[in-house]
């Protein structure tokens, strides 16, 4: 078997990614070793297959929906990543903004704002998820849930003020 190219590598691994291609039916579709494959794939999760998903639903979708339908699907996706792109940008632009002010605040009552509009920034971009991943509790009683949902926050507020404590 020839020596697997960079450019094969680079198709190789885009291939597993989607979650539809065993390791054996890459090496035969690359006509290589299923051992060279497992080397290149052997640490990766396959992270697209929800892509593949709704690309194959839209390819369906052609078949089955009149044109105008079609084309409504597609303009409002494409304004809904328009938005998604507009917020993030004020938001990059905003924490810029807000990581100038930091320096010049003196009052806690400014730097809390500060805080406060930072963390709203960081949720929105995804940077800093508000909880840790959900995970089951089998609890029945819901205060004690949102007590520890609000000693969670507290806590990372509390965090936070304590980090930027030396500009009062």
């Amino acid at each position: 078997m020839a020596k697997i190219t960079e450019h094969d590598k680079k198709l190789i691994i885009s291939d597993y990614l989607t979650g539809k291609y065993s390791q054996r039916k890459l090496s035969e579709k690359y006509h290589t070793s299923i051992g060279s494959v497992n080397k290149l794939t052997k640490e990766l999760n396959p992270t697209n297959e929800h892509l593949v998903n709704a690309q194959f639903a839209i390819l369906s979708a052609k078949s089955e929906l009149p044109t105008e339908q079609l084309n409504a699907i597609m303009n409002t996706a494409q304004e809904l990543a328009q938005n998604k792109n507009l917020v993030f940008g004020v938001t990059q632009k905003a924490l810029k903004k807000l990581n100038t002010l930091v320096d010049e605040t003196e009052t806690a009552n400014d730097l809390k704002t500060i805080i406060e509009a930072s963390d709203r920034a960081s949720l929105t971009l995804g940077v800093n998820p508000r909880f840790a991943p959900k995970t089951e509790i089998n609890n029945t009683n819901a205060q004690q849930n949102n007590d520890n949902q609000i000693e969670v926050v507290f806590k990372w507020e509390l965090s936070v003020i304590a980090h930027t404590s030396h500009y009062f």
